[in-house]
């Protein structure tokens, strides 16, 4: 019966430092998992802020050609209503 406490105590031992390196293992496995995905993020925020930046300069650049086409176009459909209101002599 001693002999088979033994085995058992024996089992457990083994059971329990296999259990513990395989803890060991996941949590390493955790860790450059989680590294991973900072690092990933980190990319995701940078190519987001990057895409805000060209968003605002294109907003920039489709508000400045639009002024500068209106304010032209503006003045070429005003001269031509003057033009179309007054009686022209040949």
């Amino acid at each position: 019966m001693l002999n088979e406490i033994q085995q058992r105590d024996s089992q457990l031992a083994s059971y329990s430092q296999r259990l513990e390196s395989e803890v060991a293992e996941r949590t390493r496995d955790l860790y450059k998992k989680n590294n991973e995905l900072q690092a990933i993020t980190l990319e995701a925020l940078q190519a987001k802020n990057i895409a805000e930046k060209a968003n605002h300069i294109k907003s920039d650049f489709m508000a400045t050609i639009s002024h500068e086409i209106r304010i032209p176009m503006n003045d070429v459909l005003g001269m031509v209503e003057i033009l179309l209101r007054t009686r022209l002599n040949p």
